[in-house]
């Protein structure tokens, strides 16, 4: 449920409730190919399967100060139940049969946007958060390269203050524009990776392999920041540049060592060009772009079972970036309805047929995005067809 109450012309609230149910199963088994007999095999979640249910209610409120700003703040309470059971048949002899968590929490957010002038706009916020485990966090049995993660069932949630500062500049030619964030989170009982031991041992076997263990825990605190750069310049009347970057750094504080997820520095560098006849558009537009990933250094990863070490380098995963090409024509159709037609927008939506030709990685270079497996494509083309009618 999802409303909205306006109290005058500037001020209104949005309130609304929300419910969930969701049921997880997780099954699994061996298939003797001789006799055609079935047999137990461990299954990745909880064999007995899991119930998770939430409940929560907000309210939030807008009010214009004056033209120039505006105030909004928010409030939500949710609670969150779970349970998860594991079968008699469980192989890995834990000394629990269940999982259960019942937990609650009330946050809370407040922002203020300023419009100095047309040109000009900042964006002040704070908000408090928490985040409850889910069955993947507390209850997965998971083997990858030498670690194997187990369930923890005393895994509680974490809990987050951020706060985020937004500055943005339009020119005057109404196009070029600058966009600054930067952001920073403080997190406690933050949810990682971590060595764990199980009936008092730190390595199991696991499908015939000795694993080291390892589970979900609670850091006391740690700490995620970043900023965001954003610039779209119109260099001509037909020519335009648009480019973005993004930084990011975590840190586990208890432990001393990086947080787990954390990309390197990356971003997206874009040429446009517009073709003029005139005064007016040709209707052949033309890109030229790039994606770019900085160095991801060995020192800078998490826990190996979580940003995939053995995928990287003896340095870390290398930087790269890809040069790419997009260029497309729109054709102007007359169709059986177009003297019919009484407005622009009708006109064109029945008389657009639209091509596409795209080349990426126009290189071949040979790169990886962190903590992935799998090499990206290489040189790429692509063909697209669409026709409005």
């Amino acid at each position: 449920a999802d409303m909205f109450k306006v109290i005058d012309s500037v001020r209104s609230f949005q309130y609304g409730a929300e419910l969930t149910y969701n049921k997880v199963m997780s099954d699994a088994l061996t298939y003797n190919t001789q006799d055609s007999s079935h047999s137990y095999a461990p299954t990745r979640y909880p064999d007995g399967g899991s119930d998770i249910q939430s409940a929560a209610a907000y309210l939030t409120y807008k009010w214009w100060l004056n033209k120039k700003t505006l105030l909004n703040a928010g409030i939500r309470y949710s609670q969150i139940a779970m349970l998860s059971k594991f079968e008699e048949a469980n192989p890995y002899n834990f000394t629990f049969d269940n999982i259960t968590i019942n937990t609650s929490a009330f946050n809370g957010s407040a922002g203020l946007v300023l419009r100095p002038s047309p040109l000009w706009q900042f964006n002040i916020s704070t908000a408090t958060g928490f985040r409850a485990p889910n069955v993947d966090d507390y209850g997965k049995v998971f083997a990858k390269d030498d670690y194997v993660v187990v369930p923890n069932p005393n895994l509680v949630p974490e809990f987050v203050k951020s706060a985020e500062l937004s500055i943005s500049k339009k020119f005057k030619d109404r196009v070029s524009a600058i966009k600054v964030i930067g952001y920073y989170t403080f997190l406690t009982d933050a949810i990682v990776r971590r060595d764990f031991k199980l009936n008092g041992n730190s390595t199991m076997v696991y499908d015939g392999d000795t694993l080291q263990i390892t589970a979900n825990i609670n850091a006391n605190e740690a700490i995620i920041y970043g900023a965001f750069l954003g610039v779209k310049l119109r260099l001509t009347k037909t020519l335009s540049l648009e480019s973005n970057a993004n930084y990011t750094y975590g840190e586990d504080l208890t432990d001393k060592v990086p947080m787990s997820h954390i990309p390197p520095v990356f971003g997206k560098t874009t040429l446009n060009f517009k073709f003029l006849k005139g005064e007016k558009l040709k209707p052949l537009k033309l890109s030229l772009y790039s994606h770019y990933n900085g160095w991801k250094r060995l020192s800078e990863y998490g826990s190996p079972s979580v940003d995939n070490l053995s995928e990287a380098t003896e340095d870390g995963m290398p930087a790269w970036y890809t040069i790419n090409f997009n260029g497309s024509y729109e054709f102007k159709i007359k169709t059986p309805y177009y003297e019919q037609e009484q407005t622009l927008q009708e006109v064109e939506n029945h008389r657009v047929l639209w091509i596409q030709l795209g080349i990426e990685n126009i290189a071949d270079t040979h790169y990886r995005h962190f903590a992935s497996g799998i090499s990206a494509p290489g040189r790429n083309f692509i063909i697209t067809l669409r026709a409005y009618f």
